[in-house]
């Protein structure tokens, strides 16, 4: 199959460097690490976390189920089993309540560390 382009050829403006965007990342984990974090900033994170938690909620019924995250995950290119693996580790009766996955959200955003729960939100946002 011949491949006509990739998004990142078509839109060029929409892509950063690496180490902008890594450092975009490291300059907002440490301001939201901060006891006094801009309130625009939390407004703003707000705003994306519940966008995100309504793309993932398919259905809109409050909660994660385990193949919306799956269906996800995969157009993420997270493999069927990573995505069930990461799903048994943060989901309680193969459900991921609203305010857990918005919570988990945003530890994501604040944590460096690889190991932490947090990171089987993988970057949805």
């Amino acid at each position: 199959m011949k491949r006509i382009f990739s998004f990142k050829e078509k839109f060029p403006k929409y892509f950063l460097p690496l180490d902008e965007w890594l450092d975009f990342h490291t300059n907002l984990a440490n301001e939201l690490r901060k006891p006094d974090t801009n309130p625009e900033i939390l407004e703003q994170l707000s705003a994306r976390i519940n966008t995100t938690f309504n793309m993932i909620d398919l259905n809109h019924d409050g909660y994660i189920a385990k193949d919306e995250w799956i269906k996800t995950c995969q157009f993420f290119g997270v493999e069927e089993q990573a995505a069930e693996k990461s799903f048994q580790r943060i989901a309680e009766n193969d459900k991921l309540e609203e305010d857990k996955a918005k919570s988990l959200f945003f530890e994501y955003l604040k944590s460096d560390d690889p190991n932490h729960v947090s990171n089987c939100c993988l970057c949805f946002l």
